[in-house]
């Protein structure tokens, strides 16, 4: 489970207070930023600026002192005016000591504050357990009944538990927040959020269209909705919801992050890298953006520079595990696989539960031929996450190794099962089926993955060799040449035409293709 990341902003008046509440969050498991005003001005906006691009949680202790500290009400508003843009952030204010409603600067007076009576402040024990509570860190199960009846307290203790990957249990706490008030529109946003992290997909739409639905203005919800598209590899429609969100909101980061990741799905990756640098124009510590930006790098086999952009999202926030899986994937397309284990160790140092990194240690063992190893990652993947697509191909292709094509056969269904539109699984089924000698029914998996990306040339290549084997050697040249024409140099391709060719005595044919195939004039 990942710890909440959370960033104290408060005065140096207060610093007693803090230390005991810091205290209190980091024994709870969280991750927590502050910093004394010993910093010097500059520095300390320079730090605020990253750690909070960095974090989902700011706490703003309040007091007298504080409601007066220039520092820290420009801290405070640069705090807020971020979250504005992010519906899934917990913003709290906590009074260490009493302040009246109205002396509260007005960007935070909409958010819920940990406070007594008229705006007295609480003792620091109890708005400290008060704190706790509200964030989910301590060892209670979370349902709504358990909840005092507050939207705003059940929305935020929601969001909590979302950053801890509970998202079950936000669920309920976000739809107890709609119950009591059914127009709620962060509560539909946010309980869309933590759906599409179940692949809930058709769900999660519904409700980021009902989030629309009360306020068609909502950026971060077109901007959910587009999201959802990429799941579901609707690409082109993710895109309309995106650039919609943009013509409402040009300076919206998260929206030009997913316009970029939706064009580097179509594989328009320079255009892709266009649009994580507008966000990071917008914010230089945007670390999802330089991670998007490195993963475009990387498919365009700029390594190098993909690390760089790992980096940096990594110096801006250590604790960003998409980014050491990223930086650990580029290490091993370099083969250097000690490194790479690294960064997925890392990952998994901080939330253990991280299936991709778990996935991405099996996939090394198995390029290093240590198949039992590389399964044992897999089932590890597979226990905490039993939908995971990716560790039943991969686990699959590991039994082949062992030439236990049923088996695979049986990994290959699973990974289907939750994603009927994976062409690996698809061909890499056909494959095992093509080993057991089951020629049609290898050739319908070969279709499958055509029908999905009709520019396979895997599937081109492997259901031409099908139908040789079934002796329809006319069928199968039409798919080598469907195949050669992706990639005229396919040194697999051009020897399977070759022997084709032979086996149908066109020699004048045959020669020529030979003769391309070794290359000579």
């Amino acid at each position: 489970m990942p710890a909440l990341k959370i960033y104290l902003c408060f005065d140096k008046s207060d610093s007693a207070f803090c230390d005991s509440l810091a205290h209190s969050l980091l024994k709870s498991g969280a991750n927590v930023y502050f910093h004394y005003p010993a910093l010097s001005a500059d520095q300390a906006v320079l730090n605020a600026h990253k750690e909070l691009s960095a974090r989902s949680i700011v706490l703003f202790i309040l007091s007298p002192s504080a409601i007066l500290s220039t520092q820290m009400r420009a801290e405070a508003e640069h705090a807020a005016m971020l979250f504005a843009q992010f519906p899934q952030q917990i913003a709290l204010p906590i009074l260490a000591h009493s302040v009246p409603s109205q002396d509260i600067w007005p960007f935070l007076r909409e958010f819920p504050r940990i406070e007594g009576p008229n705006g007295s402040a609480l003792p620091a024990a109890v708005a400290i357990q008060q704190t706790i509570s509200m964030l989910a860190l301590d060892s209670a199960t979370y349902d709504a009944s358990a909840m005092p009846t507050n939207s705003a307290f059940l929305l935020n203790t929601g969001k909590a538990l979302y950053w801890q990957n509970r998202y079950s249990e936000a669920i309920t706490l976000f739809t107890a927040a709609i119950d009591l008030q059914d127009r709620h529109l962060a509560a539909w946003y946010n309980k869309g959020m933590a759906l599409k992290s179940l692949s809930q997909f058709q769900d999660a739409l519904a409700c980021f269209t009902q989030a629309l639905a009360i306020d068609p203005h909502s950026v971060a919800s077109m901007v959910g909705i587009g999201n959802v598209y990429l799941d579901l590899k609707q690409d082109e429609l993710a895109l309309q919801y995106i650039n919609n969100a943009l013509e409402l909101d040009p300076h919206f980061r998260s929206a030009w992050n997913s316009k970029g990741i939706a064009l580097a799905a179509l594989k328009q990756y320079q255009d892709a890298i266009a649009c994580y640098d507008k966000a990071l124009e917008f914010d230089p510590n945007f670390s999802k953006a330089w991670n998007s930006k490195g993963i475009a790098l990387a498919a365009l086999k700029q390594y190098q520079d993909a690390i760089a952009c790992y980096d940096h999202a990594l110096e801006t926030d250590p604790m960003f595990t998409y980014a050491w899986n990223s930086k650990g994937s580029v290490l091993a397309n370099l083969k250097q696989y000690q490194d790479a284990i690294a960064c997925y160790d890392k990952a998994l140092e901080i939330d253990p539960t991280n299936v991709r990194a778990w996935n991405y240690k099996g996939w090394i063992f198995a390029a290093l031929k240590q198949y039992k190893k590389a399964i044992a990652y897999y089932d590890q993947t597979l226990e905490i996450d039993p939908k995971f697509a990716y560790a039943w191909n991969n686990k699959g292709v590991a039994l082949v190794a062992f030439k236990k094509y049923q088996d695979a056969i049986a990994c290959y269904d699973h990974a289907l099962e939750t994603d009927p539109k994976f062409v690996y699984a698809w061909n890499n089924k056909g494959r095992s089926l093509t080993a057991l000698q089951q020629y049609q029914d290898a050739i319908a998996c070969y279709d499958k993955t055509l029908e999905i990306d009709p520019k396979n040339i895997n599937a081109w290549y492997s259901k031409a060799m099908a139908l040789d084997n079934l002796h329809q050697r006319t069928e199968a040249l039409t798919c080598i040449n469907s195949a050669l024409a992706l990639n005229p140099n396919d040194f697999l391709a051009l020897r399977l035409k070759s022997a084709i060719l032979f086996k149908q005595r066109k020699f004048l044919e045959f020669l020529n293709t030979y003769k391309k195939l070794w290359g000579f004039q």
